[in-house]
């Protein structure tokens, strides 16, 4: 919001486009309505209907124009270029904010949309007076980047701590279980942390159920995300982020059970969607073969196991927790390094590593469950101080569990 407001103020000097990325679900349109309510500069507010033609889209942005700046009549343009193109020459003698949501539209309905804006941009926009806010799923940072006065705001999904925060004001007891039961289901997508709080589910069974409703969303939300973002190749990116959130991480696994060659598939899930990401280890080595994959969706990592795997719930969340602590226990700032970690030859692991000040503490992470103690920890404990040349006696074990999680605080070791 403050980013935002920076930009209208901006305004008194010239002219500034702003982007606001996130995935769906993540908060775009609510930030963007909020911020206009509240502003005192005139603005115009426009939602793309998604699969619009490039027409649908032009009318959509004129009337807009039209209604909110009081204009009389508007030029037939014949391009989505050519409609901003106006919206600059508006903008020479009048200041005013432009919002666009669903802003990925303009994109998907003419392939040369953002590089003919940013030739009209980068030649008027010293000369005018305009916010632009465009809020958008995904952007290209290069485009960006070739857009003078321009930035992008990405907005991220809440964390524990603010899972928290959300429950208490609640009025729920947030237990670190609640707030780690709330986090694996909706990954800290707001609409669907919401969803689950205005129906005070935050208990494993009110939550499990809501989940898995027929009567809710969710049943269809993850199926719908992946359609709007792969389209006709929905089937095989669907196929590997299912064995991935199944705990299929190494990528000579994800091949095994591949029908393709899935370097190129994994290349594209990484750098062109956002999805995925290497799972290097604490410490390990940051090459492409030793590399393990990972899901940076936790919603998506739900819906795969418990909607469509039909995985039994304890066992997903029992799964999941290691990665969720790790996730918190990084947020604290209480440590150098937080993650897992396994040797080169991949036999010895260790759930959960963090590193501090020269000495090493390996949690063992427990929830809904008993604590997992493989048969050969001790053996992978060796093997971690000699790879790592950290000494015995400077290596601490700490349990870890849904009770103590919360004691581990900001600041704490």
């Amino acid at each position: 919001m403050r980013q935002l407001q920076s930009g209208a103020r901006f305004l008194t000097r010239g002219s500034q486009a702003v982007f606001v990325r996130g995935r769906s679900g993540i908060g775009k349109s609510a930030l963007a309505r909020e911020f206009l309510e509240n502003s005192e500069i005139r603005f115009v507010h426009v939602s793309l209907k998604k699969y619009s033609t490039g027409d649908a889209l032009i009318r959509m942005i004129l009337q807009s124009l039209l209604r909110d700046l009081g204009l009389r009549s508007a030029p037939r343009c014949l391009s989505l270029a050519a409609v901003f193109d106006y919206v600059f020459d508006v903008a020479r003698t009048s200041e005013f904010i432009l919002c666009v949501d669903e802003a990925d539209e303009l994109g998907a309905a003419d392939k040369t949309f953002w590089r003919e804006f940013s030739g009209y941009w980068n030649r008027k926009s010293e000369k005018i007076r305009i916010l632009l806010v465009f809020c958008v799923r995904k952007i290209d940072e290069g485009d960006v980047k070739s857009l003078k006065n321009s930035k992008i705001i990405s907005l991220k999904p809440f964390s524990l701590v603010n899972i928290r925060k959300i429950l208490f004001s609640s009025g729920a007891e947030a237990t670190a279980e609640q707030c780690l039961l709330l986090h694996c289901l909706t990954g800290g997508v707001p609409r669907y942390v919401m969803t689950f709080v205005r129906r005070g589910a935050w208990e494993v069974k009110t939550a499990c159920e809501l989940f898995r409703s027929e009567d809710c969303y969710f049943r269809l939300e993850g199926e719908r995300l992946l359609r709007d973002i792969f389209f006709a190749s929905f089937a095989s990116y669907a196929e590997i982020l299912r064995k991935m959130s199944a705990g299929v991480q190494k990528r000579t696994d994800l091949q095994r059970e591949f029908s393709g060659n899935v370097g190129g598939y994994l290349s594209k899930l990484e750098h062109e969607f956002h999805l995925v990401h290497r799972l290097d280890g604490v410490f390990g080595e940051k090459t492409v073969r030793k590399s393990r994959w990972a899901i940076n969706d936790g919603f998506l990592i739900a819906w795969f196991s418990l909607i469509e795997g039909n995985e039994p719930f304890e066992k997903f969340l029992e799964r999941r927790f290691a990665a969720l602590a790790g996730q918190y226990l990084a947020e604290t700032g209480a440590f150098e390094s937080v993650g897992p970690w396994w040797d080169r030859s991949g036999r010895h692991e260790l759930p959960l590593v963090a590193l501090s000040r020269g000495k090493a503490t390996v949690f063992l992470p427990s929830m809904w469950g008993e604590m997992p103690r493989a048969a050969d920890f001790d053996r992978a404990l060796r093997s971690f101080s000699e790879t790592m040349d950290i000494p015995e006696h400077r290596i601490c074990q700490k349990a870890l569990s849904s009770e103590n999680l919360f004691s581990f605080g900001f600041g704490n070791t």
